[in-house]
């Protein structure tokens, strides 16, 4: 099969209930940390329903935005409005001390003078304050406060069961709960001042600033491992931030600053992530995109709130709806990975709640364009009734194609499952080598079918298991073959868990046997699958015929590992029989014709004579050069630069060879050499053959443990399918591109080849050392 190698992936189990208690022990004053945070949510939600004054307008600043007591007199408060004064309070001096609050010790039904100024020109208002009214309770009640339990609810479920408790822990602790702070005082408690709320806000935010960026910077890993002091001296900066706000010795408007930082900074960090840090770019993206999901309709509909289009109530359902994707999404990127047994199975949950959020938003904005009144009678049945309907053909059309949407660009599922058969069919024809068979599986048709344990079994020629690739199994959990007979009885059977004995295969939900012919060559072991392990019988035969492709696929694979071994052989002998004949001429022929030549010396010879003993000379040597390139003795650089000055003088006149390779001194094994010489050569005499250029350019370094070298020309070019492979390159009558590719599988090369008409062409060969790259493979 040559299908013997063992790739286990388990991974660890790192999300744990706190009853470990050798792992989970938390101090005292740690553990009080969420009840504090929930007392202090509580504290400021009452201060702003019930202490902060109900004045029968709001503001923000000194700017009047709605008056609950509007009257068409001009001596009425009217939005826009600045304030200048309110009773006693100058409003300048209210907005320089944050300690002060307005219509303090004010009863219902007391008038306040206020003077407030109009288009240029300054009037008094004697205004009555109302105190509670049930207009200005609701629209309080549609605030921001309520959002701030979402957070406090994520941050203590992190907080008590999330393991281990590392520094990423503790900042996804942090931000949630600091966030949760800002949302509840920030409310309007502190645009009032009441019970220090401006104070504590401010301190609030330049807090976050430093943990938002912590976050984001280690967040999905770290950008780079600064020291720790560095870390000290900015939550030390930040301490010296709220000291100096808690004595006001900042501008009072500072903070805001502080908060664009954090938002904007936790922006740019994320981007810095998504560029530098490939391999984390889904994790970047979803928390991207359920950003935008979160926060959304909540702005929109905020932004319109103001037209009297929707009740405040609207916004505070459509905040609650849609706000928890947030500090989720940060909970699902950071940890998905790292469940293990108590892996989070909701990937289809979570495209079915977005495409819920969606549809309830699109009611909200459907609702207000068809005119109809929701208070008028008999109306809110109607709109039940054409909602029920709307969301029938809308679920019909429309839910596929989104909750596909959902998990190719967010949840990272890379194959649609209706076409995994043909998608794998296609793509599976062209694998050569058994790796790639693996990366197809493992990481795109099994992560389409949500399948996060397998195991996949090659039978050697004594019908002994062999593992091929093995993913959340470890190696006590690979079956036997005593216990692989047992398993293949119940082969395309649904197997049960069996709850009341622990057994090492009780993972394995289902079997599916692989074959060629009659002939099995393997079985395919799958388990735990989201959300609930199970495999339907209609599934059950797509993944049958995704393992007839595989068998068929790994039989492919040792044919051509046979036919590779082949081939190195008859490279090997062809190298040899060269090496032979080149000492042959170079020892028998060039020596023999030497003496002949000195055998001639002193007779009268004509001139042609000894022109065609110089050229027989001239052109033997190359030949042998050409079969064995006597400066490979003397290590690859000398080579190639033998390589290129002897092509140089064999050019065409429009065509210059530039050699700009440092010399090197390092030496590998006969073979390496050899071949990379010949990649070069061939790449070389092609472009002199078909290119028609007018530079060819050898660059790169050789170094003790790697070779990396390119060649390229500014000629022609030529159709190159990428990526290229051996059939193509077969069919296409591209010989020596096919040469190259084969020498540079039989010594593990990386290759690379970038071609196109008019374009030129650039050939790129890169060979490490197999003790510093034992995965190093030919691409």
């Amino acid at each position: 099969m040559g299908c013997t190698s063992f790739l286990v992936t388990a991974e660890p189990v790192t999300l744990m209930i706190a009853s470990d208690k050798s792992k989970t022990h938390i101090p005292r004053l740690t553990q009080a940390v969420p009840w504090l945070v929930l007392a202090a949510l509580i504290t400021f939600t009452y201060a702003w329903l019930v202490e902060v004054p109900y004045a029968g307008f709001t503001f923000t600043r000194d700017i009047v935005l709605n008056n609950y007591f509007p009257s068409e007199t001009e001596y009425s408060l009217q939005s826009g409005d600045q304030l200048l004064k309110v009773g006693e309070l100058d409003w300048q001096r209210f907005q320089d001390d944050i300690g002060l609050v307005p219509f303090d010790g004010v009863k219902p039904g007391d008038s306040v003078p206020i003077i407030v100024q109009r288009d240029g020109q300054i009037f008094q208002i004697d205004w009555v304050y109302p105190g509670f009214t049930q207009t200005e309770f609701i629209e309080r009640l549609g605030s921001q406060w309520a959002m701030a339990y979402i957070f406090w609810v994520v941050g203590t479920a992190t907080f008590l069961l999330v393991r281990p408790k590392n520094a990423l822990w503790q900042l996804l602790v942090t931000f949630n709960y600091l966030t949760a702070l800002w949302l509840a005082i920030g409310s309007g408690v502190s645009r009032s001042h009441v019970w220090g709320s401006a104070i504590i806000v401010r301190c609030v935010i330049w807090l976050s600033v430093f943990v938002y960026l912590h976050l984001h910077w280690t967040f999905p890993k770290p950008l780079k491992r600064l020291p720790h002091l560095v870390w000290w001296i900015s939550y030390g900066t930040a301490g010296l931030f709220v000291l100096m706000q808690i004595f006001q010795l900042l501008p009072q408007s500072a903070y805001y600053f502080g908060f664009l930082l954090a938002i904007a900074g936790s922006l740019l960090l994320l981007v810095l992530h998504y560029l530098l840090q490939k391999e984390y770019r889904k994790s970047v993206r979803f928390v991207f995109l359920a950003a935008g999901f979160a926060l959304f309709p909540s702005v929109f509909l905020g932004v319109i709130l103001s037209s009297g289009t929707f009740n405040p109530l609207t916004l505070v359902g459509t905040s609650l709806l849609t706000l928890p994707i947030l500090p989720f999404a940060y909970f699902y990127a950071i940890y998905r990975r790292q469940f293990g047994g108590l892996e989070l199975r909701a990937n289809r949950l979570i495209s079915t709640y977005l495409f819920l959020v969606t549809l309830f938003f699109v009611f909200l904005i459907l609702i207000p364009l068809t005119g109809i009144d929701p208070d008028a009678p008999g109306q809110p049945v109607l709109i039940a009734l054409g909602a029920a309907f709307l969301a029938t053909i809308l679920t019909l059309v429309a839910y596929n194609p989104f909750r596909r949407f959902i998990e190719y660009h967010v949840l990272g599922m890379p194959l649609p499952p209706t076409h995994l058969l043909q998608a794998y069919t296609d793509r599976i024809t062209t694998a050569l080598e058994t790796e790639r068979v693996v990366e197809l599986l493992r990481d795109e048709i099994l992560p389409s079918l949500l399948v996060r344990q397998s195991a996949l079994l090659g039978f050697d020629p004594n019908h002994r298991p062999t593992v091929i690739y093995a993913q959340g199994v470890t190696e006590e959990q690979v079956p036997t073959s005593e216990a692989l007979a047992s398993l293949m009885s119940q082969a395309l059977q649904y197997r049960l868990p069996l709850s009341n004995e622990e057994v090492p295969l009780d993972w394995v939900r289902l079997v599916v046997p692989l074959e060629f012919g009659e002939s099995p060559i393997g079985v395919w072991l799958l388990g735990r699958r989201d959300p609930d392990d199970y495999y339907a019988q209609s599934e059950i035969g797509v993944l049958a015929s995704l393992a007839n492709a595989t068998a068929i696929a790994l039989t492919n694979v040792s044919q051509a590992e046979n036919l590779r071994a082949l081939y190195q052989a008859d490279i090997s002998r062809y190298e040899a029989e060269r090496e032979t004949l080149a000492r042959n001429l170079h020892d028998e022929v060039l020596n023999q014709l030497g003496s002949l030549y000195l055998g001639l010396e002193g007779l009268s010879l004509p001139p042609s004579f000894h022109e065609s003993h110089q050229q027989l000379s001239d052109d033997l040597r190359k030949l042998v050069y050409g079969l064995r390139p006597p400066l490979l003795n003397y290590g690859l650089t000398t080579a190639l630069e033998g390589l290129i000055d002897d092509l140089n003088e064999r050019r065409s006149r429009q065509t210059e060879l530039l050699n700009d390779l440092p010399s090197s001194s390092a030496r590998f094994e006969p073979d390496v050499e050899l071949h990379i010489f010949r990649i070069v050569q061939q790449a070389c005499e092609n472009a002199l053959r078909h290119a028609d250029a007018q530079t060819i350019h050898l660059h790169g370094h050789v170094a003790p443990d790697h070779i990396d070298l390119t060649v390229e020309d500014d000629g022609i070019g030529f159709s190159l399918a990428q990526p290229p492979d051996l059939a193509s390159l077969l069919a296409q009558g591209h010989f020596g591109i096919a040469s190259i590719f084969e020498r540079a599988a039989l010594i593990h090369a990386r290759l690379q080849i970038e071609s196109h008409p008019g374009g030129g062409t650039r050939l790129h060969v890169h060979w490490r050392s197999p003790a510093d790259d034992p995965s190093a493979r030919h691409t």
